[in-house]
């Protein structure tokens, strides 16, 4: 089992069962303004979502010991700023949230690993040459035409492709880092599947 806080300089840091400091790592990417508004395990405590008053829930991997880098593996835009989140319990590893203007949501923290067969059935429905790797993490993918990913090796923050079956056979890259596909989304830019240098 882990504990974790959140710090008003957006720092979370882990502690083990006894409450010993583990491990420590910043949620604060440099340019963006935001308050942590609640962190929370799933549960096996692997990973933990931290709601953000930016309008983002950002789910990080922790890993399974503490010597495990911690990593972004999903990351919500939601209409409005979270205010609460519970834990599912039983079979669903999932989120149920509140937010600001009074609705409810739920996010399925295992979903995700899904994605990646998805958009290979795709690939190879549509004869296309681009094959995804072991390197190739697929996080976001829509009417099963169209995903994003972006590569395990690349960091952090990296960088985001994409592939759209009704476009020319080959990946995109439509962002220079992660956040800024976040943001993107979150401003609901007319520019978000644009190519990028």
């Amino acid at each position: 089992m882990k504990l974790a806080i959140a710090s008003e300089d957006k720092n979370i840091y882990l502690f083990d069962e006894q409450g010993n400091p583990k491990n420590k790592f910043s949620t604060d990417r440099g340019s963006e303004v935001y308050e942590i508004i609640q962190i929370l395990f799933e549960q096996k405590s692997e990973k933990l979502a931290v709601a953000r008053s930016d309008n983002l829930i950002l789910v990080y991997k922790l890993g399974t010991n503490w010597e495990d880098k911690e990593s972004i593996s999903q990351g919500f835009n939601v209409e409005a700023k979270p205010n609460c989140m519970i834990v599912t319990k039983g079979n669903q590893n999932g989120i149920i949230f509140g937010l600001s203007n009074g609705k409810v949501g739920f996010l399925n923290m295992d979903e995700i690993y899904d994605l990646k067969q998805g958009a290979t059935e795709l690939l190879n429905e549509n004869e296309s040459e681009n094959k995804l790797t072991d390197d190739d993490f697929v996080f976001w993918m829509s009417q099963s035409c169209m995903f994003c990913f972006f590569r395990l090796s690349d960091g952090d923050n990296p960088p985001i492709y994409f592939y759209n079956e009704s476009g020319e056979d080959r990946f995109v890259k439509i962002a220079n880092s992660l956040v800024e596909f976040l943001t993107n989304r979150l401003e609901m830019s007319g520019n978000l599947f644009k190519e990028k240098s």
